[in-house]
């Protein structure tokens, strides 16, 4: 259970907070907060290690350095190697911080903040950040339980007990919706929906009004109307399809019914017989001519839908050029015993060899 310090600077109770040093290390992990107190007020006679825990928040005043700025640095090194993930100062004692203390901060990446005196009270941010933690532990489990869900290897017993885990007393008919925003605005989570983040985005589940959401919330892939619980897991897959579709094309939202041939590729782009498929065919693309050539003028042929003069257009050179091309291809990919499947062939390796995911 941790979460993120650019994540923390988000939430209300951090949001006034100032990066005084270390800003490249705002990706650090937090899992614990720790307070700094009396811990370091005997440096010049020992250096304690081990005080903090690992990917500590640590909350300090710098009352014991109030009038030792030289034990600022020291402390900071110390900190760093107990493994803390960050110090946040409270602006009683110090209002700026040695200079050598943020050189050597922005070395380390060791995220430094500073905070106003009206800034909270130490116990009330423990009790915030606490919960923050706690918050993004459930939010980790319930995206481990989406994913799966999500899995089709699952048994239909097994996707049934998960459905009925996340999504209680879920009525028909349904949809889902997924969206680049880890919380989506809280109208969109009122009623009888249920909104559980996952990756980088959210899914909404339940009676949805696409009307209302792909005016205000965009990208969003929504998925089709099913009026089967067991179907969840297919309602949550067709939302992320139909988000990944308008990312790409750069659409506000898309319907899962309205990506065409698209709604067989995502699915389908992880299946080992596709993965091989397409590894074929560029093998023995590689093996007929240039590689680099003869690829960029088969995905200028599919995206200029067949024409020999758009596609010499988006490649910036002769339409004979590209017909000499595509003869090779045609060559390379089909035998002597088959049907002419040439142009299908190839329309469905290169769609679905740009969308293959390492």
């Amino acid at each position: 259970m941790s979460i993120k310090i650019s994540e923390l600077l988000q939430q209300p109770a951090f949001s006034a907070f100032r990066i005084a040093a270390g800003i490249n290390g705002l990706n650090r992990s937090v899992s614990k907060v720790n307070i700094l107190d009396f811990e370091y007020d005997a440096l010049s006679d020992s250096e304690p290690f081990g005080l903090f825990e690992k990917e500590a928040f640590v909350l300090t005043s710098l009352l014991f350095a109030k009038h030792h700025p030289d034990m600022i640095l020291k402390s900071i090194k110390l900190l760093i190697q107990d493994g803390a993930s960050a110090l946040a100062i409270k602006e009683i004692y110090y209002h700026e911080l040695p200079n050598e203390v943020i050189e050597y901060a922005n070395q380390q990446a060791f995220p430094i903040l500073m905070f106003k005196r009206e800034g909270g009270y130490f116990e009330t941010l423990i009790t915030e950040l606490s919960a923050l933690i706690e918050a993004r532990g459930n939010e980790e489990l319930n995206e481990q339980k989406l994913k799966l869900l999500m899995n089709e290897k699952l048994s239909a017993g097994s996707h049934r007990v998960l459905a009925e885990e996340l999504f209680p007393n879920l009525s028909v008919p349904f949809s889902a919706a997924y969206m680049k925003n880890k919380m989506p605005p809280a109208y969109l989570r009122e009623g009888k929906r249920f909104c559980y983040s996952y990756e980088e985005g959210s899914f909404l589940v339940g009676n949805l009004h696409s009307e209302s959401i792909k005016e205000k919330t965009h990208p969003t892939g929504f998925s089709k109307l099913h009026d089967n619980l067991d179907e969840i897991y297919l309602a949550l897959k067709e939302s992320l399809f139909a988000y990944e579709y308008a990312d790409k094309c750069k659409l506000p939202y898309a319907f899962f019914t309205d990506i065409g041939i698209f709604q067989l590729i995502y699915p389908l782009r992880d299946n080992l017989w596709v993965r091989n498929y397409c590894a074929d065919m560029k093998s023995m693309i590689e093996k007929a001519c240039s590689h680099e050539d003869l690829m960029q003028t088969a995905q200028a042929y599919v995206m200029a839908q067949g024409d020999v003069v758009k596609a010499a257009g988006l490649l910036h050179v002769h339409k004979n050029t590209v017909r000499y091309r595509l003869g090779r291809i045609k060559e390379a990919l089909t035998a002597d015993h088959e049907p002419d499947y040439f142009e299908s062939q190839l329309m469905w390796f290169v769609l679905m060899n740009e969308n293959i995911k390492d």
